[in-house]
């Protein structure tokens, strides 16, 4: 049973009002009642324990769910669906409803590179940006962390990726480098539920994504096969420091993409750059993964 934030205060006010009520009734009789040289009247002392019992229950189900975070909701102890986000003014009823795992919702964004052969054959690499926006955590935390959510978000992302490129023709891509191509992604996606059955789902686990293009460039036979070369004669510090030089374009994020693009490295392994982490880019790539 689905419990809202505000019928969430409701009941909270109820039950601890119930609870203070019936303390107070046991008190409810003439006479008073003594601790050594202290005298208080039965109905004073429960309205002392009346208060203590209300103020006690409320701070028992006050929930705390920091900023850029949401709780996911149980109800005796099942999950009902139910998320509720961030705020420091919530209080669940509990035992019967409880928060049972809070998960951070922060955005983050992501750099990616794809190549693959236009509709008249020409070698294209494509540059792209993301954004995701989480936006239920009872979804997300059905993965086993977020890493994993980002490393299929990737996969996709080169995948739409290869997929623009070959759906458009060489001069449409140079024309418009910066692109929005959500659609594409999107695409995917409703393939992806489909291949797992979860068609209800409006995004990839509660994930809203957009992809946009950022740079686009040809890449001609002998440029590959030097790269090629560089590639199986060299570490990726080396590769990317020769990349700086053929392409000046090109930012450091940017190269860590294009390396991972040239070199083919399987979108489960993963090859991308991450934002957004207290300003740390991580690149991976397979097991000689680099942190800058």
């Amino acid at each position: 049973m689905r419990l809202t934030v505000l019928w969430g205060h409701v009941l909270t006010f109820v039950i601890a009002t119930t609870l203070a009520l019936t303390v107070r009734s046991f008190f409810d009789e003439e006479g008073y009642i003594s601790f050594y040289h202290l005298h208080m009247e039965n109905q004073s002392f429960g309205n002392i324990l009346a208060f203590i019992s209300f103020g006690l229950y409320t701070r028992y189900c006050y929930v705390f769910i920091p900023p850029n975070h949401q709780g996911i909701q149980t109800c005796l102890g099942w999950q009902t669906g139910e998320v509720w986000g961030e705020g420091n003014f919530h209080f669940i009823p509990r035992p019967f409803w409880d928060i049972w795992k809070i998960v951070s919702v922060e955005h983050f964004t992501f750099t990616v590179a794809g190549q693959n052969r236009t509709k008249e054959g020409f070698m294209m690499m494509v540059f792209a940006t993301g954004r995701a926006i989480p936006e239920n955590a009872f979804l997300i935390a059905k993965m086993l962390s977020m890493d994993h959510l980002k490393e299929q978000l990737i996969g996709l992302a080169m995948m739409t990726i290869g997929k623009y490129i070959n759906q458009n023709e060489r001069r449409a891509l140079l024309d418009y480098p910066v692109w929005d191509i959500s659609s594409f992604l999107k695409h995917s996606l409703e393939e992806e539920r489909e291949q797992h059955g979860v068609m209800e789902l409006d995004g990839l686990y509660g994930v809203m994504v957009t992809l946009r293009t950022s740079k686009v460039i040809e890449v001609d036979k002998v440029t590959e096969a030097q790269f090629n070369t560089l590639a199986r004669t060299s570490d990726m510090d080396t590769v990317i420091g020769n990349l700086r030089k053929q392409f000046p374009v090109l930012s450091d994020v940017e190269l860590y993409a294009a390396y991972g693009a040239f070199v083919g490295i399987n979108p489960t392994v993963m090859s991308y750059v991450l934002h957004g982490d207290g300003n740390k880019n991580i690149f991976v790539g397979g097991a000689g993964g680099h942190h800058n």
